[in-house]
C-alpha cells in the first residue's frame, strides 16, 4: 500500500514537472514558432512573447540574438551612444538575463557592431531602391537623400554614432563597420554620380570625392543649426542638392561681375 503511494507521487509529481516545462522546451525549439502574427515588429513581438511567458510561468524566455538588436539600439540610441551603457544596463533595459546577453554576444562591441551591421543593411535596401529608380541623376540624388531624411530620427541619429565611435572600436570591427557603411551610403552615392558624369549632366571629377562631398552636406542639415534655419524636410533637400549642383554663389550676381571685368577689360585705357 505503502509503495502504491509512493508510485502514485511519484507519477503526479512528474506530471507536474512536464506540464511545467512543456512550454517552455517547446518555445526555445522556435522562439517566434507561437507569435507568428502577421505585421508585428520585433520590439512586439518580443513584448508579446514575455508577458505570455511572465504569465504563464513567471519566468524570462530563452531568448535569440536578433531579438536584443531592437532593444539595444533604443538603450543604446537613448543614451548616446556605445560608450555610455553596459551589458549591465543593455540586460535590465531588454528585460534578460546578462548570461542570455553573453551567450548571442561575447562583448558590448560583439553587440554593437551586430547592432550596427543590422541597421546598415536596411539602409542599404531602402538607399538601394531609391537608386535603382530610374530618371536623372539630380532626380536619382533627390530619392536617396528624400529617403534618408525621411527615417526615424534614431535612425538617422545611428549614422553619427558610426563616425563618432569608429576610433574606439577594435580594429577588426573598425573595418567591418566601415565596409558597411561605405556600401549603405557612399557607394550609392558614388553610383549616382558615376552616370551623372557618364551622362554629362555632371562635370567631370572625382566620384568618390564628390560622393563624400555630398554625403557631409547632408549630415550638415542633420543639426540643431539646420533645424532652426530651414523648415522642414523639404527645405533641407532643397538647400542639399542646390549648394551641391549648383554652388553657393549667386548665378546672376556671378554673371553680372562676369560682364563688368568684360567690358572693363574691352574698354581702351588712355
Amino acid at each position: 500500500m505503502q509503495k502504491d503511494d509512493i508510485m502514485k507521487r511519484f507519477t503526479l509529481l512528474l506530471l507536474a514537472s512536464l506540464i511545467f516545462l512543456a512550454p517552455t522546451d517547446v518555445w526555445a525549439q522556435d522562439n517566434n514558432s507561437w507569435c507568428s502574427t502577421p505585421g508585428l515588429t520585433p520590439e512586439e513581438r518580443w513584448e508579446a512573447r514575455t508577458d505570455m511567458q511572465r504569465r504563464l510561468t513567471g519566468k524570462r524566455f530563452a531568448i535569440d540574438g536578433p531579438i536584443i538588436i531592437p532593444m539595444a539600439f533604443h538603450i543604446i540610441v537613448d543614451s548616446n551612444g556605445e560608450g555610455d551603457v553596459t551589458m549591465d544596463q543593455i540586460a535590465a533595459g531588454a528585460d534578460v538575463t546578462k548570461g542570455a546577453l553573453y551567450h548571442h554576444y561575447s562583448s558590448k562591441e560583439d553587440l554593437y557592431l551586430a547592432m550596427m551591421i543590422s541597421d546598415l543593411k536596411e539602409k542599404k535596401a531602402l538607399f538601394s531602391t531609391a537608386v535603382g529608380l530610374k530618371g536623372s541623376c539630380q532626380e536619382r540624388l533627390r530619392n536617396l537623400t528624400e529617403a534618408f531624411l525621411m527615417l526615424p530620427p534614431k535612425k538617422r541619429l545611428l549614422i553619427k554614432l558610426v563616425r563618432r565611435n569608429i576610433n574606439t572600436l577594435g580594429i577588426p570591427t573598425r573595418n567591418q563597420l566601415i565596409n558597411a557603411y561605405q556600401e549603405a551610403l557612399p557607394n550609392q552615392v558614388q553610383s549616382i554620380i558615376e552616370d551623372g558624369i557618364a551622362s554629362k549632366e555632371l562635370k567631370p571629377g572625382d566620384p568618390r570625392l564628390l560622393a563624400w562631398s555630398f554625403v557631409a552636406l547632408v549630415e550638415t542639415v542633420l543639426s540643431l543649426h539646420a533645424d532652426r534655419i530651414l523648415n522642414g524636410k523639404e527645405s533641407k533637400l532643397e538647400f542639399v542638392l542646390n549648394l551641391f549642383l549648383n554652388g553657393a554663389c549667386d548665378q546672376k550676381a556671378t554673371e553680372a561681375v562676369t560682364d563688368l571685368l568684360q567690358d572693363l577689360a574691352a574698354t581702351p585705357t588712355e
